[in-house]
């Protein structure tokens, strides 16, 4: 669901929306439709005019630009490109239905790396699947590997089964919004917790006053209705405050106690931070290793097979001993970005939607 299905008119109504737009409004409506921000693009720094321009280019590569077409239908529906929105909303939403019976195995073409997520497709089926618990999951891998890609995934198969998901990026692009208030708000938020009172910070150190938030959430969440929740936190490996790694710790620490029941968390990144005591608290961990040339394989098969020009078998396997001749002379932090480049010209060239 990329550029090819993208004709000017709807790009310029693309434009015209960002344009009409101001930074903190532009990253609200990125932040609801994906729960992602302006940095994954673009700057603070930008004008309007680039960050539209940056901006339209980032999504129309994305397989989930409906996602973000709809958000814009329900915030913005008196737009002056409102009715070439919603014909663009149609054809993406038709082309969407062509996936794979179950979602975690299903093909994210240009949202993600789509080769290499065997380990976490395995602990996504059983959490649907089987009465297996994982209330921690760790996913952690090199840099460049494709730890924060695997948020639409995560994302993909708990929509897909009717889960409440959210995703907590903790290096957010505003330094002002890197602070515990903000993160317990964004936890508030995400298990649709009322109360907002905090517990009193005065005389405490950073470790526990970042146990006392976790353990107020805690208290919090037993008053409410629990539902199943999975909440994703991001970038988990990047330099974090004291107080917010005790406040994730202990949030953790609580999950694997039975405490916040029906909550799954995912933290993407290593974790070491956080310092668990794998002892007394045992978490899962799912490790995205360097891409492998039967995964390439599979994945270029699966794209071809949803395309509307497929290539025969022979220009097929000339093409994934092209992809893994790329994979093989590239490094461990570069493979999950070559692999996926790749396949999404691969995509593009057998008219995948």
């Amino acid at each position: 669901m990329g550029e090819i299905l993208i004709n000017n008119a709807e790009r310029q109504a693309l434009i015209a929306t960002a344009r009409g737009l101001d930074q903190n409004q532009l990253d609200a409506l990125i932040y609801s439709a994906l729960g992602l921000n302006i940095g994954e693009f673009g700057s603070i720094t930008d004008n309007m005019v680039v960050l539209s321009s940056k901006f339209v280019s980032w999504v129309t590569k994305r397989g989930d630009l409906f996602t973000v077409v709809d958000q814009i239908i329900e915030d913005y529906p008196n737009h002056e490109k409102i009715a070439i929105l919603r014909s663009l909303s149609q054809r993406l939403s038709a082309a969407r239905k062509v996936v794979l019976p179950q979602s975690f195995d299903a093909v994210l073409i240009d949202t993600a790396t789509i080769a290499n997520r065997a380990p976490l497709r395995a602990t996504l089926r059983q959490l649907i699947t089987s009465s297996m618990t994982r209330p921690v999951v760790i996913v952690s891998g090199t840099e460049k590997s494709g730890r924060s890609h695997s948020w639409h995934l995560i994302r993909h198969v708990a929509e897909d089964h009717g889960i409440a998901v959210r995703r907590i990026d903790l290096e957010k692009w505003v330094t002002e919004e890197r602070t515990l208030d903000a993160l317990f708000d964004d936890v508030r938020a995400a298990l649709d917790i009322l109360d907002s009172g905090r517990p009193p910070s005065q005389g405490v150190t950073p470790q526990t006053l970042g146990q006392l938030y976790a353990e107020r959430i805690d208290e919090y969440h037993q008053r409410s209705v629990a539902v199943a929740r999975w909440i994703v936190f991001d970038s988990t490996d990047r330099a974090i405050a004291q107080e917010i790694a005790a406040f994730l710790r202990r949030i953790c620490e609580l999950r694997l106690e039975a405490n916040l029941l029906k909550c799954t968390f995912f933290l993407l990144g290593d974790g070491s931070q956080l310092s668990f005591d794998e002892n007394a608290h045992p978490v899962s961990k799912e490790r995205l290793s360097r891409i492998l040339p039967h995964e390439v394989d599979a994945a270029a098969k699966e794209i071809n097979a949803l395309g509307a020009k497929r290539l025969n078998d022979a220009e097929l396997a000339s093409k994934v001993a092209e992809i893994n001749g790329k994979l093989n002379a590239c490094s461990d932090s570069e493979c999950g970005k070559t692999v996926a480049e790749a396949l999404r010209a691969l995509r593009l060239k057998v008219e995948a939607p």
